[in-house]
């Protein structure tokens, strides 16, 4: 941009120096009428060595147009510069914000995390996304403890102490299976059943086997909690 100036700068002082000496060329070549004007021969143009005929008066014309020309290019160079800066400036903030909204919030994710203990061992448990789990997950905002009973040769019972949301369906249960009994009652099956349960979860790190070992032994204590 600095450039462009000292450019235009230069461009005017020649353009004023040009006019000067052609003035002074055509003071001391052309005579001067009584009147104190010149005569009309000095509207006659020069002929060149070359042949050529060149306007005494056009030359300094086409260097007030090459002039203008100049300043308006480098008027349009200030303007784009100016947009670019500002587009570069709206990119960066938007991938900026962007990258921000991008960023997973785990803390949303570990405090929405409720943790099953059976007896002294930690299982892991994939959750539902219903009413039923999210009630639950209140209880255990503080240690919910349930004591469980054998029942039946394929499952754990116990009482959560309050009644939950719950949509009951007719439900043919696997090892491993956790659900909702009557809305108050936590079940835990190392067997296979038929029933109306809603649906609360699934142990996912036990084989049936190791549930069957874990659960077909006695009764337990079930412990639920936040993570």
């Amino acid at each position: 941009m600095r450039f462009l100036l000292i450019s235009c700068r230069a461009s005017l002082r020649r353009n004023y120096h040009d006019e000067v000496m052609i003035g002074n060329s055509s003071d001391s070549g052309h005579e001067v009428s009584a009147e104190g004007r010149r005569s009309p021969d000095d509207r006659i143009s020069r002929r060149p060595k070359g042949g050529g005929i060149t306007s005494l008066r056009g030359e300094p014309e086409m260097r007030k147009r090459k002039l203008l020309f100049t300043l308006l290019a480098a008027a349009t160079l200030m303007v784009n510069t100016s947009v670019w800066a500002e587009s570069d400036s709206e990119i960066e903030n938007y991938t900026r914000n962007a990258d921000y909204e991008s960023e997973p919030d785990d803390s949303k994710g570990e405090e929405s995390t409720m943790l099953m203990m059976v007896g002294d061992m930690s299982v892991e448990v994939d959750w539902e996304e219903n009413e039923s789990v999210e009630a639950l997950k209140e209880l255990a905002a503080e240690d919910l403890n349930i004591e469980m009973s054998m029942y039946g040769g394929f499952e754990q019972v116990g009482s959560i102490g309050q009644s939950l949301p719950r949509n009951d369906t007719q439900t043919t249960t696997a090892s491993g299976d956790i659900v909702l009994y009557s809305g108050d009652q936590l079940v835990v099956l190392y067997g296979s059943n038929t029933w109306a349960y809603t649906r609360l979860g699934k142990i996912v790190d036990k084989t049936p086997e190791e549930m069957e070992e874990l659960l077909g032994n006695g009764d337990v204590t079930i412990t639920l909690s936040k993570r």
